[in-house]
This record gives C-alpha cells, structure tokens and sequence, in this order.
C-alpha cells in the first residue's frame, strides 16, 4: 500500500484513533511501539509500510475508509489555509486584535504542517498590538515547527526578519543586525523574504554609522528589483538609497533616486514611500540651500499627513521643515511643526528622530532668548542620546548646553566641556572599530 501524503494519513490516523477515545498505549503491543505510532501520526517517512498496515488492520481502517478520511481532512485543510490567507489580510487593514481572536481559535497539533504558519501570524499581530515578548515566543514557536517538520526555510527566515524588526522597534540594533544574520544564513532563492532581510540589514548599518558597507550592499543588489514582487519591497529600496546618499553628501545622485522613487510610488498610489521621499528631496534641497524648492517637498510631504499608515515616516520631514523656517524666523509655525515631531517621536520610539527633534526644538527656543525652556530640550536630547548609544547626537547636545553656559554658568561649562571631551574619545573608538581590516600584504 502506498500513500501520496504521509502527513494526511498520520493525521487522518491521528483522528480516527481520538474519535474512538482510544490512546497510543491502548494500541501498543509486542509488534508496535507507542513511539512508532506517534511516528505514524506525525506523518514520519523512515516507518516501515508493514507498521502502518498493521495499525490500520489494529484499528478496522480499510483503504476506502481511510481514502474518505484523507479526503475530509485534505478540505479541512484547504479551508484552514484560505483562512489564514484571509486573516493575513485583516492584519494588513489594521483588524490585527480581531485576526488574534481567530487564529487562538485555531487549535493544530504540533504535527500539523499549518501549525507553523498560524504562529507566524500570531507574532505579527502582536507586533502590531507592541506586545513584544508574546511576538518573540510566537517567532520562535514558529521557527520551532518549521524545523519540526523539516520544511519551509523561506519560513523561518521570513520570522528571523520579523524579529529583526521587532529588536528594532525596542531601538536594540545590534539585536536586530544578529537577528538579520541568521536570516541570511538560510539558503533562499531570490525571494521577497531574501530581499527584505538585504532591505533591513541596510536600513540597520546606516542606523549603526556603517554606511559604506550598507551603500555596498544597495549596489550589489540593484539590479535585483525586476526579481521583486511586492512594490513596497522595491520602494524600500529606494528610500534606503536616498537615505545613504543623503548621509554621504552625494547630493545630486540622491535628488535622482527621489525623483525615480517618487514617480514610482505616484504610479502605484504607494502614500508612505511618497511621504518619506518627498521628505527626503526636502533635505536634499535644503542641504544645497535651494530652500525654496526644500519648503515645497516638505509641504508636500505634508500632505500624506493623515494618508500614511506609518506615521513615524513624517517625524524627520516636520523636524527639517521645522528648522527651515525656524531660519526664516517663522518661530510659531517652526515650533508647532516641532511638537508634532516630538509627539509621533514618542509614540513610535524613535529614538534618533526623536532626539534631532529635541535638539531643533532647543535651538527654536534659545533664538527666541527663552534659555531656561531651550536647555530643557538640549538636556532631554542628551539624556537619551547618552542612553541609546548615539554619541554624535548626544555631543551636538551637550555643545548646544555648553554655549549657553559659557555666558551664565562657568562651573556647568567645565563640567560639559569634559563631557564632549569624553563623548569625542566613544566616537573615535567607534570609528576605528567600523574601518575595514586589511590582511598585511605578503611578499
């Protein structure tokens, strides 16, 4: 007797065995072990044939009977996995509570080869939900069950990007480069899933300073966007390339990535990657000192305001846009603009957005001669600067205080300027740890 999907028949087994409330010991005999029966069930190919027929025979299963179960159970099947399809498209409309609720309901066996995929969707709707240790457990279950099942690589790495991501939201970089690592150590082809892991991996290099390797990266797999089925995937692409062009001062190259980015989203109605790179050509604008043209992009950008389902993209475009017009004197229209940066800085937990916005902020209040409310802000950017580990921020804010107390306070300008001197040694040793390695050349 021969079966096509060992994993029906174990589980058709499986059911037939509970229905008549019987237990793996009540069928174990001299000729069949309690082990081989659950090897049996869980669908294990290394059984031999004549274990399986003699479980049907102990059983009364004939091969109509169990063609019929296998049959029954493949439709359950095909129902469950158009369910999960379905709730995969709650989560996308923000239904991720209601999607929960579904997929709880869902009781799989470990065995079940859908039982990995419900996991996966229970860690993104607690992603979604900022419940983080349940969202960990769920990725790692679900990496779990792939493994148990010897199946879907594409799977577990697609769970190893979800927990990069997750690191991320808690502002642990190095947690979500490792997580990003391990990803890409699974042999993939070139799917959506591989191509996000390189997607992710860039966005976190250029977060760590280390944007040569990342811009590397970029260029290394450009040419790979044909390959990719999912627009935002591409866009990414593009924005991270902005991103790092930006931070390298290659001003004109970055202005015609935008601008492909931007025609590219306009053409797919993609309002989030509009947002960003609107946000972008801004800064593009402005660091040339075109700032007219800088306060078009950023009004622009503006405009997606309550369009963009990640509003945290707008955090970084009101707080450039609110430093322009704090130059053009526009206080009022800069400090509400400001506001609004640090309230979505603080919502989302953008740390490093949220610190350039304080330090703007500062700098808004101290043209106004408002000192006391401007070292408030310098000092909220230093504190978490100092706490997340960005050094270059935290010196730019510990500068800002120290100008101040150079007039007022010359005990609390020692005290910063031994603070920068410290905080300049942590950068320097950064730097040096981020240069690449050269073996010594050999005669």
């Amino acid at each position: 007797m021969v079966f096509v999907d060992l994993n029906l028949v174990g589980e058709a087994i499986r059911n037939y065995r509970k229905d008549k409330r019987l237990r793996l010991e009540d069928l174990a005999d001299e000729n069949i072990s309690v082990s081989t029966i659950s090897n049996i069930e869980r669908g294990f190919a290394h059984v031999k044939q004549e274990k399986v027929n003699y479980l049907l025979q102990k059983l009364g299963i004939n091969l109509s009977d169990l063609t019929i179960l296998e049959q029954n159970l493949q439709k359950k099947d095909e129902h469950i996995a158009l369910q999960l399809t379905a709730l995969e498209s709650w989560i996308v409309c923000g239904e991720e509570s209601k999607a929960l609720t579904e997929l709880n309901g869902l009781k799989l066996a470990d065995h079940h080869p859908l039982a990995a995929r419900v996991m996966f969707l229970k860690g993104k709707c607690h992603h979604h939900l900022e419940e983080w240790k349940k969202t960990i457990h769920s990725y790692y279950e679900a990496i779990r069950l792939s493994r148990l099942h010897m199946e879907s690589s594409e799977l577990e790495a697609a769970c190893y990007d979800e927990l990069s991501r997750t690191a991320y939201h808690r502002n642990d970089l190095n947690q979500a480069l490792a997580y990003v690592e391990k990803g890409l150590h699974i042999k993939l082809d070139e799917t959506n899933t591989k191509f996000s892991l390189i997607q992710n991996k860039a966005h976190y290099l250029l977060k760590k300073g280390r944007t040569a390797e990342a811009l590397k990266m970029m260029k290394d797999y450009w040419s790979y966007l044909d390959k990719m089925t999912q627009i935002d995937l591409v866009l990414g692409f593009f924005q991270i390339r902005v991103k790092l062009l930006l931070s390298t001062e290659l001003w004109e190259e970055a202005r015609m990535y935008a601008e492909d980015g931007i025609e590219l989203a306009k053409q797919n109605n993609q309002y989030d990657a509009l947002c960003v790179l609107w946000g972008d050509l801004g800064k593009i604008y402005a660091h040339q000192c075109q700032y007219e043209l800088a306060e078009v992009c950023f009004r622009t950008s503006q405009v997606f305001e309550f369009h963009v389902k990640d509003k945290s993209a707008l955090i970084s475009t009101y707080t450039f846009y609110g430093k322009l017009l704090q130059e053009q004197k526009e206080y009022e229209l800069a400090s509400v603009l400001l506001t609004k940066a640090i309230q979505l800085g603080t919502k989302y937990r953008e740390v490093e957005d949220l610190v350039r916005a304080y330090l703007a902020m500062g700098q808004v209040y101290l043209v106004r001669n408002e000192a006391s409310e401007a070292m408030m802000y310098f000092h909220k950017a230093r504190d978490l600067a100092t706490k997340f580990q960005l050094p270059t921020l935290a010196y730019d804010a510990i500068f800002q205080a120290a100008k101040v107390y150079q007039d007022i306070d010359s005990d609390k300008f020692v005290a910063c300027t031994v603070e920068m001197y410290e905080m300049q040694m942590t950068m320097d040793n950064i730097s040096k740890e981020n240069l690449p390695t050269h073996k010594p050349f050999k005669a």
